[in-house]
């Protein structure tokens, strides 16, 4: 019973550590792209970003990203922005399951995603980048960078 307890949390621990290092190699990619790489504007998606007071010292960031032009399979998205912090960035698909967006909702498609958090007040300023990485119907691979400066 012992080797098989050790067994499942030594698989739990190596699970673990994969979803990390993708994690962080997203974080990095979106850290370290060309800002040419960049738009601020898309005809793919609608991206738009909303922020709210919510406490005395924090407010809440949420990205709303919906309304694809073209089906968009297996999606990954993460959020970054310039804000030191000790908290992991908004995304979807990265660590957990990925999805699929269609403009329509058909079986196994969504019509859009929040990536959302909180930030300090004192941020006023801040840069998000935005990857969204995802496949066409033809199964090309694609990728999104998006940038907004608040």
């Amino acid at each position: 019973m012992k080797k098989w307890l050790l067994f499942l949390g030594v698989l739990l621990l190596a699970g673990c550590r994969s979803s990390n290092h993708v994690y962080y190699e997203y974080v990095n990619k979106v850290k370290k792209a060309n800002d040419e790489q960049f738009v601020t504007s898309t005809e793919i998606i609608d991206i738009n970003f909303y922020f709210d007071d919510v406490l005395n010292d924090e407010y809440l960031y949420r990205v709303i990203i919906d309304n694809p032009r073209e089906k968009m399979l297996n999606v990954s998205a993460i959020l970054v922005h310039d804000v030191p912090t000790d908290s992991i960035f908004p995304s979807i698909g990265v660590v957990d399951s990925k999805i699929n967006l269609a403009a329509s909702e058909e079986e196994g498609f969504i019509k859009g995603f929040i990536l959302g958090g909180y930030l300090d007040k004192k941020y006023r300023e801040v840069n998000f980048r935005l990857l969204i990485k995802y496949e066409t119907e033809t199964y090309e691979t694609k990728e999104l960078y998006y940038i907004y400066n608040k």
